[in-house]
């Protein structure tokens, strides 16, 4: 982390790294006199603390591709979402009263509740 900050920023008096397995800790101890404000503006500004990027958030909606707002976005991957299970279930709904229909005709209960 130490390296990612650049040389001329006189303000950080010392920096630390405290992460252990619960997270990631970087402690950094201004001079004297130093804006927090200031300093920390420049490492939004020198560093990757800070990085944008853009996104085209295209979906098929309806058969059509689509650019959608996010809220857009979220709703159609739900409203998905559910008809994957839905159909998911139904198949293995289906799939289990085979199993059944078979089980029946071949005489199971039959044999099952005589003794």
């Amino acid at each position: 982390m130490a390296s990612c900050i650049a040389k001329d920023d006189r303000g950080i008096a010392d920096l630390r790294d405290e992460s252990d397995r619960d997270g990631v800790r970087v402690v950094i101890e201004l001079k004297r006199g130093e804006m927090p404000d200031v300093v920390l503006n420049n490492l939004f500004k020198h560093t990757q603390l800070q990085t944008t990027f853009g996104v085209i958030m295209l979906a098929i909606v309806g058969g059509r591709p689509r650019v959608l707002p996010m809220v857009d976005l979220i709703d159609y991957f739900i409203e998905f979402r559910l008809d994957v299970v839905r159909r998911r279930t139904e198949f293995e709904l289906r799939k289990a009263e085979a199993r059944f229909h078979i089980s029946k005709g071949c005489g199971l209960r039959s044999i099952i509740s005589t003794p």
